[in-house]
């Protein structure tokens, strides 16, 4: 008999689990913001709450005790007591409500803002290049650094070394002609 090997697929915890590794972590798990308000507590988490320091100052009592004999309490609790609970967490629920707006509300703002101020990073280049366009085309095509997207700074610096070498170029021009002016007049002259 030929003994046949059944391929077994583990998933990635598994295979860990086999090899004795930590598992890998979990990227891209979404977590709450600090600044976000807490979700509000329902009836019966008030209820407990307040039981709770009723048990807890009688004396020492394990959680799972607790939580039974809360949730008994809440059970045999008459509908009366319960609306009370209830009126007290939709209070609590509409100002969570009103919070989660104001929140959202100021999350917008704070998106918007910093939308604005990229846009108008990105804009000031574009100011720039509409200023004197063809000569900066011309700058970074003729300068040994290489073409990318530059920064608001690096293209001032790329216009102030372009602006440089054109006072350069006329100045030289200037000088020929001077040159050139003298040469006629003593041609002349002679």
């Amino acid at each position: 008999l030929a003994s046949t090997q059944t391929m077994v697929l583990l998933l990635p915890h598994q295979q860990c689990q086999q090899k004795k590794m930590k598992a890998p972590k979990r990227k891209g798990l979404w977590k709450k913001p600090k600044d976000k308000p807490k979700r509000p507590l329902s009836a019966y988490n008030l209820f407990f709450q307040e039981e709770r320091e009723k048990m807890l100052s009688n004396g020492k009592i394990g959680f799972a005790d607790m939580a039974r004999n809360v949730a008994s309490k809440w059970k045999n609790l008459g509908a009366q007591d319960k609306t009370k609970y209830q009126e007290q967490a939709t209070i609590l629920k509409d100002r969570y409500k009103i919070d989660l707006e104001y929140w959202h509300e100021s999350r917008r703002a704070k998106a918007v803002a910093s939308f604005r101020t990229i846009q108008q990073q990105q804009e000031q280049p574009q100011q720039l290049q509409q200023f004197q366009p063809q000569h900066h085309q011309q700058l970074l095509q003729s300068s040994s650094m290489p073409q990318q997207n530059y920064t608001f700074s690096q293209a001032v610096m790329c216009m102030q070394q372009y602006n440089q070498q054109q006072q350069q170029i006329q100045l030289q021009q200037l000088l020929q002609l001077r040159h050139q002016q003298q040469q006629q007049q003593q041609q002349q002259q002679q």
